[in-house]
């Protein structure tokens, strides 16, 4: 069996025969130029992820139900808003053409997976889902 140690701090020996100390350095340091460099482009890569962040700004909004008619949507909505602590809105998708029932947007994804998993477990809103916006 063997057994081994290693240590990225200096050690020291004595040289019996000089009565001296000689140093070991067993892991090299890069200069201090080049920990500089790596520690800019880190920081440039960490503002060019938070850059692209800010102009993605994503929105993520739950949807609860889409009507053929405004009269139905708000029917649903007044019949439903004591079940949830969400406000419900509804607009007019003209890209469906139907007036949708949602949830105020959420800033992430996960804030509002959080949401419609909690309204899943209500029946009547089983069918919610996330768009991105």
């Amino acid at each position: 069996m063997f057994w081994g140690c290693s240590s990225t701090t200096e050690t020291s020996k004595e040289d019996s025969n000089k009565n001296a100390q000689e140093i070991y350095v067993f892991d090299d340091v890069a200069n201090e130029d080049t920990l500089a460099t790596q520690e800019d482009t880190l920081a440039a890569k960490e503002d060019s992820l938070n850059i692209e962040n800010l102009k993605s700004n994503k929105k993520f909004i739950v949807q609860v139900g889409a009507f053929s008619t405004k009269d139905k949507a708000e029917k649903f909505v007044k019949l439903n808003r004591s079940k949830i602590n969400w406000e419900m809105h509804i607009t007019f998708s003209s890209s469906v053409n139907y007036y949708v029932v949602q949830l105020p947007a959420f800033s992430s994804r996960p804030e509002a997976e959080k949401v419609r998993n909690q309204l899943w477990k209500t029946k009547i809103f089983n069918d919610a889902f996330i768009l991105t916006k």
